[in-house]
């Protein structure tokens, strides 16, 4: 494989990459914002009508969201590094 077909796969790759970074920000955000919707509920109702179980959900998704987005950056510095 020539030096300028693996500059293009790494670059592509990058791409990709960059692209599930976005998705992810945007996926933690809206997980985020549906749990502060649920819990700012509790400022209007009772407080057993509040759905904790629903926010903590949401947040956990968020979690798991953010340790995979820890790994596409950490792919993404990897490839910048070696084009670089």
């Amino acid at each position: 494989m020539s030096i300028q077909t693996e500059l293009a796969i790494l670059k592509s790759e990058l791409a990709d990459l960059k692209m599930k970074k976005m998705d992810l920000a945007a996926r933690i955000h809206g997980n985020v914002r549906a749990a502060k919707a649920l819990l700012a509920a509790a400022n209007i109702k009772p407080i057993e009508r509040i759905d904790v179980e629903g926010a903590s959900q949401q947040l956990l998704e968020a979690a798991k969201q953010k340790r995979e987005m820890a790994e596409v950056v950490a792919q993404i510095e990897k490839i910048e590094a070696e084009l670089n």
